[in-house]
């Protein structure tokens, strides 16, 4: 089975998170809660359920089958429960791993409101654009040819785009499709340009910065009480920032401490 392209909702992580936390706390042996939790199991989760009973029959740890659905658990999830696995506290670091998903979620829902305003007039402010090309700007541009006056130039501009649009409209959609096409081959071959740039916008800069330190915290808080050492800590969790400048930051940070100086 192919696993590194397996996806699972939030809801049913945090569904198979609670359920295993729950009937590991119980006491109930973690091959019996598994297969507990597959009988009831469909579509990905039962995939991914039916490939963490395999790799526990085998006598594999649970991080290590974790590790093989990087797009449901990523490095920090995977490093923290190898690490309550030595500790031997997964039970109580499933609890904090559900409660952090369920943050996330939470938190992901409001970014996604704060942003749905913007893209909502963005989107009416094109239509109405459009419109206006096709309807409005026509009928004013014959009104400007008769009376023979020197227009401005963002007037000329304007009358010359509705003209293009309303003459040759499968040439247009050509072109605006030519140019989207090549914005997608070079946004594949210079992704982390395309991210920084976008990133640093001044209206999503802030809003970032934000989800970074709310990843961060999160991140940190759930390893540290995993009982893997800060510098290892700090080292996991600049992966998980969107910013390259906060990654750069924490590596700095881990570095910094790894010399022998304080948090």
């Amino acid at each position: 089975m192919i696993t590194d392209t397996l996806t699972l909702s939030g809801a049913d992580t945090i569904s198979f998170i609670s359920n295993l936390s729950t009937m590991l706390s119980a006491g109930i042996p973690i091959i019996e809660a598994v297969d507990s939790i597959l009988s009831d199991a469909k579509g990905n989760q039962k995939k991914l359920l039916e490939v963490l009973r395999e790799d526990l029959m085998q006598g594999n740890r649970i991080s290590s089958s974790f590790a093989k659905f990087p797009l449901v658990f990523n490095n920090v999830t995977v490093n923290v429960i190898h690490a309550s696995e030595e500790a031997g506290t997964l039970d109580a670091t499933l609890k904090d791993l559900r409660i952090s998903i369920q943050k996330e979620m939470e938190f992901t829902d409001k970014v996604k409101t704060a942003l749905l305003y913007p893209i909502f007039i963005v989107v009416v402010f094109f239509l109405v654009l459009l419109l206006m090309l096709l309807f409005v700007v026509p009928k004013i541009s014959d009104i400007f040819s008769r009376l023979n006056v020197d227009l401005p130039l963002p007037t000329k501009l304007l009358i010359f785009a509705s003209h293009t649009l309303t003459t040759y409209p499968l040439l247009v959609i050509a072109g605006i499709g030519g140019i989207f096409l090549m914005t997608l081959s070079l946004y594949k071959k210079n992704k982390p340009f395309f991210l920084s740039f976008f990133v640093n916008l001044p209206f999503l800069s802030h809003l970032i910065e934000e989800i970074d330190l709310t990843r961060f915290s999160r991140s940190m808080f759930l390893l540290l009480s995993s009982g893997l050492p800060i510098t290892a800590a700090l080292d996991l969790t600049a992966d998980v920032v969107i910013k390259k400048q906060t990654s750069n930051l924490i590596r700095s940070s881990r570095d910094m401490i790894l010399a022998g100086k304080t948090l």
